[in-house]
C-alpha cells in the first residue's frame, strides 16, 4: 500500500489550495517543490522588517466574493490599491491609461479632448482589424501612447518586436476616461499583512512537505509514493520534452537595501523606454504602507529562458501555442499499449544471464512502431499496461555495431511505468478550419491538397537527383586534393544537424550511442565519405563559378535577404546575422546560379 493518497507537485497557490482541501476530506498528501521554499512565485522574504516579494510584485485581486472570503480565512488583507506609474525617459505618467495620463501627455483636461486626439491618431494609422500587438496598440490608444508607454516596455518584456506578438496581449490593459489611477477594475484587492508566505504555512500545516526535489528527474520514484498525482509544473518537462521544448520568458531580480525611508514614493514604477534594461522597479514597503527607517528595492530584468533559470511565463506566439496544443493532446492511458503509443519503461539487457554494457535505461519514452529500438523489441510491448513487467527476447542484427552482440540472442527485463497516447480530433468542420489551409473545408479537398503537394515534392526530388547525377559524373573526372580540415568542418556541421534531428524525436546523442552501441568516432567515420563528397562538390561548383564568371551583385543579395526575411517573419538584419552575413548569402546565390548552368 502506498504511503500517501495524493502527491502534489508544486507548493504554489494551486498546489497548496489542493492540499488543504484534500486534507479537509481526510486525505493524506505529500507536497514537493523544486525550490527551497513554499509559496511559489508569491513567496515573501522578510528583510529589514519589510516583506519583500522575491519574484516580483503580487497584488491579490478578484471580483468573486467567495474567493475573497476563502482567502481571508488564512490572513487579513489591507486596502492597498494598485496604482503604478510609468517613466518614459524624463517624463512620468499614471497607469492605467486614464485622464491623468492623457492630461500629462497632451496638456488637455476633458475626456472629449482625449477621445478626439486618440480617434485622430487611430484614423491616421488606417488600421481596422489589428493583426498583431503593434497594430492593436495603435488602434487602441494611437501613436503617442504606443510609442511612449507600450512599445519599449513590451519589447523588453517579451524579447520580441511588438509586430511579432499576438494582439490579445494588449487588450488586458485598461483604458479609462476618468481621473482614476486604480489599475484593477474589480471589487476586491489588497496585500496580506505579513506577506504571502504565512498563508501557505497555514494551508500546508497538516501535509508532509519536501523541498529541493525535482519530480521530473525521477517521476516513478515519487509516483510510487502516492495513489494519485496532481502536477502543477511545466507540461513539456512532464512529458520529458518528447515533442520539443516550449519557449518561456524568464526574469532576473536585483534586490537592494537602501538607507532611506522612501525611495520612489510608490510600490511599482514601470520603465517604458527601450534603453533602460529593466522593466520595473519595486519598492516593497509601500505594499503594506511601511514606515521602516530603511527600504528595499528590486529591479526586474526580463530575459530569455535558457532551461536553467526559472520559467515565468510562456511566449504567446503561434509556434509556441501549436506545440502546447500538441502536448495537450497527449494523455495518460489506463489501458494496454497499442501501436503508436509511447511507453515509458525501465529496461536492462542480459546475454547468457549477464548484463551487458549500454543495455540499461530508466524512464525511457519509446514510441511503439518507430523502429528506433532493436528489431522485434517494440512489438512485444503491445498489450502490456502500466505496472506490467516482462522478459523480452530479441536477436541483435548481424550488422550491429557491437562485435559482442552481433547476431546474438539477448533478454531484456522491462517494467512499464506509463502509457501515453495522443487524442486525435474528429475530422469535422472545426477540424478542417483549424488546419489553416485556405479553401480546405472537407476531407476530399484535403486529399487534393496533399496529392498536389506530393506531386510537387516528387518533381523537386527528381530535379535534385538530376543535379546530383551531374555532379557525380563530374566528380569521376575531377582530381581534387581535399584539405582534411575542410572535411572535418563538414563532418562537424553534419553531426550538429544529425543531433538536431534526433532531438526532434526525443533522443539525445548519448542515448543514440547507447542504443546502437557506438561512439562519436563511429558516427564521424560513417559520415566521412558523404562529407568528402560535399566538399568536393563545393570545390567543383566554385571552379565552374570562376570559369563562367558567375557573380552576384549586392542588389541581388539584398533583394534575396529582404524576400527571405519576409518569408520567415523576421528582419533583414536578423536574418543576415543568422546565416553569416551578406557575403555568405552571396556565396549561396552563386552556387545556385552554377547549378542552374548545370541544368541547361
Amino acid at each position: 500500500m502506498k504511503k500517501y493518497d495524493y502527491l502534489i507537485v508544486g507548493a504554489g497557490l494551486y498546489g497548496a489550495v489542493m492540499a488543504y482541501e484534500l486534507g479537509k476530506k481526510g486525505k493524506k498528501c505529500l507536497v514537493i517543490d523544486r525550490r527551497d521554499h513554499i509559496a511559489g512565485n508569491i513567496y515573501c522574504e522578510e528583510i529589514e522588517g519589510i516583506h519583500v516579494h522575491k519574484y516580483g510584485a503580487h497584488i491579490f485581486h478578484t471580483s468573486d466574493k467567495k474567493i475573497w472570503e476563502y482567502m481571508n480565512q488564512f490572513t487579513e488583507f489591507n486596502n492597498y490599491i494598485n496604482s503604478p506609474v510609468a517613466v518614459y525617459k524624463d517624463e512620468l505618467y499614471n497607469l492605467p491609461f486614464n485622464m491623468n495620463t492623457f492630461s500629462k501627455m497632451w496638456g488637455i483636461r476633458t475626456p472629449g479632448e482625449a477621445k478626439a486626439i486618440i480617434e485622430k491618431q487611430r484614423k491616421e494609422t488606417g488600421i481596422t482589424e489589428p493583426k498583431n500587438l503593434e497594430e492593436q496598440a495603435l488602434f487602441l490608444g494611437g501613436r503617442d501612447i504606443y510609442e511612449k508607454l507600450i512599445k519599449g516596455y513590451t519589447e523588453k518584456q517579451w524579447g520580441r518586436p511588438c509586430r511579432e506578438l499576438p494582439s490579445f496581449i494588449i487588450k488586458r490593459i485598461p483604458m479609462r476616461f476618468t481621473y482614476d489611477n486604480n489599475y484593477f477594475d474589480i471589487r476586491y484587492q489588497g496585500v496580506p499583512y505579513g506577506g504571502y508566505t504565512p498563508i501557505f504555512e497555514k494551508m500546508l500545516q497538516d501535509c508532509d512537505v519536501i523541498l529541493n526535489v525535482d519530480f521530473n528527474e525521477d517521476q516513478q520514484k515519487y509516483r510510487d509514493m502516492a495513489d494519485k498525482v496532481f502536477y502543477t509544473g511545466m507540461v513539456d518537462a512532464y512529458f520529458d520534452y518528447q515533442l520539443g521544448k516550449l519557449q518561456y520568458r524568464s526574469l532576473r531580480f536585483e534586490h537592494e537595501v537602501l538607507d532611506t525611508d522612501n525611495y520612489q514614493g510608490v510600490a511599482v514604477v514601470n520603465y517604458t523606454d527601450a534603453k533602460t534594461p529593466y522593466t520595473r522597479l519595486i519598492e516593497h514597503k509601500h505594499f503594506e504602507f511601511g514606515t521602516q527607517e530603511k527600504t528595499v528595492i528590486s529591479r526586474e530584468y526580463p530575459s530569455e529562458w535558457d532551461g536553467k533559470t526559472e520559467a515565468y511565463y510562456p511566449i504567446n506566439d503561434e509556434e509556441n501555442q501549436n506545440l502546447y496544443e500538441k502536448y495537450a493532446d497527449i494523455v495518460i492511458k489506463d489501458g494496454k499499449i497499442e501501436n503508436g503509443d509511447t511507453a515509458v519503461i525501465d529496461f536492462e539487457g542480459f546475454k547468457d544471464g549477464v548484463a551487458f554494457d549500454g543495455g540499461k535505461g530508466e524512464n525511457y519514452p519509446l514510441e511503439i512502431g518507430s523502429n528506433t529500438f532493436i528489431p522485434g523489441f517494440e512489438e512485444q510491448l503491445i498489450g502490456l499496461k502500466a505496472g506490467d513487467e516482462k522478459d523480452i527476447k530479441v536477436t541483435f542484427p548481424e550488422d550491429y555495431a557491437s562485435e559482442e552482440l552481433k547476431g546474438q540472442e539477448a533478454v531484456f527485463k522491462i517494467k512499464v511505468h506509463e502509457v501515453k497516447t495522443k487524442e486525435l480530433p474528429e475530422m469535422d468542420e472545426e477540424f478542417f478550419k483549424d488546419l489553416g489551409y485556405e479553401g480546405v473545408e472537407t476531407e476530399e479537398q484535403l486529399k487534393d491538397l496533399v496529392k498536389a503537394d506530393l506531386e510537387a515534392k516528387k518533381e523537386y526530388e527528381l530535379e535534385n537527383k538530376y543535379v546530383d547525377d551531374l555532379l557525380d559524373e563530374a566528380a569521376k573526372h575531377t582530381v581534387v586534393d581535399l584539405p582534411e580540415e575542410l572535411v572535418h568542418e563538414e563532418i562537424h556541421r553534419m553531426m550538429h544537424q544529425y543531433e538536431e534531428n534526433l532531438k526532434m524525436q526525443g533522443i539525445t546523442l548519448d542515448m543514440f550511442y547507447q542504443f546502437t552501441n557506438s561512439t562519436a568516432e563511429d558516427l564521424e567515420k560513417q559520415m566521412h565519405p558523404e562529407a568528402e563528397k560535399r566538399v568536393k562538390y563545393r570545390f567543383m561548383l566554385e571552379e565552374i563559378a570562376t570559369l563562367e564568371k558567375v557573380e552576384v551583385t549586392d542588389e541581388e543579395a539584398n533583394k534575396e535577404a529582404e524576400d527571405l526575411a519576409k518569408k520567415y517573419n523576421t528582419t533583414k538584419d536578423e536574418l543576415l546575422a543568422q546565416i553569416g552575413g551578406i557575403d555568405a548569402l552571396k556565396y549561396e546565390l552563386e552556387m545556385q546560379k552554377v547549378i542552374e548552368i548545370l541544368k541547361k
